[in-house]
C-alpha cells in the first residue's frame, strides 16, 4: 500500500469511528448559522461570479462527523455544512446565501472564521476588520463599532500581529475609500487605547462601553518620546502614525476614522 493510500485508509477509519463513537461537537470551530446577511455570507466569495459550491454526503451519523468531512474536504474550501439528524444527510458548502431556507430538519453550521459582509478576515489575529470612513471622536468611534451587529470594537493593538494586520488592511484599501478619512495630507485611525484620568499617564485598552479595560502590558509600540500628552488636557487616546505604525497619543476629541475589529474564536 502506498503512503498516500495508507493515509486515506487511516482517515476513512477515523471518520467511521467518529460516525459511531463521537457525540460531542466542537463549538469553538463551528456554530449554528442564522439566516441573515451578517451571519451566513462568506465575503471572500463573490457569489455573482463564483457560485457557492456544495457536496452532499449521505449516511453520516452525526454532525461531528459532518464537521470532520468539512475540514478534510479537498474538492473546495469548505466553510460550513448543513446537517439533518433525521435523514443523516451532510451537505458541505463553500458559503451560505442569505434568504435561502434550509427546511425544518436541516440545520446550518459555519466556520467561525467566516466574516460578515464588507469586512476583511485577518488570519494572523483571527479577526474581521473594517474601516469606518466617517470621521468622529474616540467615544463616537467606539460607539460606532459597538453598535455593529455581533461584537465589534475599535481595534486593539496588543500584539505585533495586530499592528501588522492593521497596516496590511489600510495599505490594501484604495485612496477612494480612505479619502474621506483625511483631514489633510496625513491621517490616522482610532484604536481602543485610552487613558483613565485617575491613572494618567497610563494607557489601557477599552474596547467596550461597559467599562471593561485591559492593561497595556507586554507588547508596546510607542514612537520615540511618546506618549507626551502635548496640546491637550483630559483624556488621551492612542492612534498609530500611518507611515511607521508606531503609536502616538492625541486628544480623544480629535476627529478620525476607526478600524473596527470582530474577534473570532
Amino acid at each position: 500500500m502506498s503512503p498516500c493510500s495508507f493515509l486515506q485508509f487511516i482517515m476513512s477509519c477515523f471518520i467511521i469511528y467518529c460516525n459511531f463513537k463521537v457525540e460531542s461537537f466542537d463549538q469553538r470551530v463551528y456554530h449554528i448559522a442564522s439566516n441573515s446577511n451578517v451571519d451566513v455570507i462568506d465575503v471572500r466569495h463573490n457569489f455573482s461570479t463564483f457560485p457557492s459550491k456544495s457536496d452532499l454526503r449521505t449516511g453520516v451519523l452525526s454532525r461531528n462527523a459532518c464537521s470532520i468531512l468539512c475540514s478534510l474536504n479537498t474538492l473546495f474550501a469548505c466553510k460550513g455544512f448543513e446537517y439533518s439528524k433525521e435523514t443523516k444527510e451532510c451537505k458541505l458548502v463553500s458559503g451560505f446565501l442569505s434568504g435561502v431556507s434550509t427546511g425544518d430538519n436541516l440545520t446550518r453550521y459555519r466556520l467561525k472564521e467566516v466574516c460578515p459582509q464588507g469586512t476583511t478576515y485577518a488570519s494572523s489575529i483571527k479577526s474581521c476588520l473594517i474601516l469606518k470612513t466617517t470621521k468622529m471622536t474616540w467615544s463616537d468611534a467606539r460607539d460606532a463599532c459597538n453598535g455593529m451587529q455581533l461584537n465589534f470594537h475599535p481595534i486593539t493593538l496588543d500584539t505585533p500581529e495586530a499592528n501588522l494586520a492593521l497596516r496590511t488592511l489600510l495599505i490594501s484599501l484604495p485612496s477612494t475609500t480612505t479619502s474621506g478619512c483625511q483631514n489633510w495630507a496625513d491621517w490616522t485611525v482610532w484604536t481602543s487605547g485610552r487613558t483613565l484620568l485617575s491613572s494618567r499617564p497610563n494607557f489601557f485598552w477599552q474596547p467596550y462601553k461597559d467599562g471593561t479595560i485591559f492593561s497595556i502590558v507586554g507588547y508596546k509600540n510607542w514612537s520615540s518620546g511618546q506618549p507626551d500628552f502635548l496640546y491637550y488636557t483630559g483624556y488621551g487616546c492612542l492612534h498609530p502614525f500611518l507611515d511607521t505604525f508606531e503609536w502616538d497619543d492625541v486628544s480623544c476629541d480629535c476627529m478620525w476614522c476607526v478600524v473596527c475589529q470582530l474577534d473570532l474564536y
